[in-house]
């Protein structure tokens, strides 16, 4: 199956870079590209609120939301974007697979590594020289091991000897709506080893989940956004536990009422 997706050319002449600093600036991207996208999925979500949700006579915002949103939409997990990692075990020339690949982007003054799109599944990967590839843009752990190996594929019809080893999922992304009113303030003080809110900064509390690792962003809307889960199962067994406090947290009309 050929890639079909429409590419620039790459541009040479890039600085040679030692491995420590192209691993710190991958990271940094990493990190980047995660509190980048929470907030992409956060915005995307009010704005879909503020534009469908009509408040009815008498009803506050909050509550005409609450009224818009089916009880079946509710604790239902939708994955938004998974991370995965495979080895190619070989090296890759990235200006030869940019010239060559009709999918394919190349900028090494901006990043080190070649940016390849496909469609079934719609899916990204970055490549580096090492044989290293990261895929993002799936919505299912099934799709990306597709994904993977279809780059792997185009990789072997370039000429290159690229196996598909030690594919892993990185991190799994996912929103969920719960009923909104929720007091992050209050979720701070009972919760403050675990939980950080500076609403000066960002909209959203910031929940650290100790077992399954991963962090969760709540926002008072009733909007969860998981990150850094390994699984969908992973996010459903912490989801089932956050309910329950959840609940406790919402439609207070006081912090002493919330925390007592």
């Amino acid at each position: 199956m050929k890639p079909v997706a429409t590419y620039r050319q790459s541009q040479v002449g890039a600085t040679h870079q030692s491995p420590e600093l192209t691993t710190a600036r991958d990271s940094a991207v990493d990190d980047q590209s995660q509190i980048s996208a929470v907030s992409s999925v956060a915005t995307q979500d009010e704005e879909h609120d503020s534009i469908e949700t009509v408040p009815r006579f008498g009803q506050t915002d909050r509550s005409a939301a609450a009224a818009m949103v089916p009880p079946s939409d509710y604790n239902v997990v939708s994955v938004r974007n998974i991370f995965a990692r495979v080895d190619l075990e070989c090296r890759i020339d990235l200006k030869h697979v940019a010239l060559k690949a009709r999918n394919a982007e190349y900028h090494p003054k901006r990043f080190a590594a070649v940016i390849m799109r496909i469609r079934d599944p719609s899916c990204t990967a970055m490549i580096y020289a090492s044989g290293k590839m990261v895929t993002v843009g799936t919505h299912d752990e099934n799709d990306a091991r597709i994904a993977s190996r279809k780059f792997a594929r185009i990789m072997q019809k370039l000429g290159y000897d690229a196996q598909h080893k030690n594919f892993a999922i990185m991190n799994v992304m996912a929103v969920v709506t719960v009923p909104p009113t929720l007091s992050l303030e209050a979720i701070r003080m009972r919760h403050h080893n675990f939980a950080t809110f500076e609403p000066e900064i960002f909209a959203g509390l910031i929940y650290r989940f100790m077992s399954p690792k991963m962090v969760i962003f709540i926002f008072e809307n009733g909007k969860l956004v998981f990150t850094g889960a390994k699984s969908r199962q992973d996010i459903q067994y912490a989801l089932d536990q956050m309910i329950p406090m959840l609940d406790n947290f919402r439609n207070v009309r006081s912090l002493a009422q919330a925390i007592s």
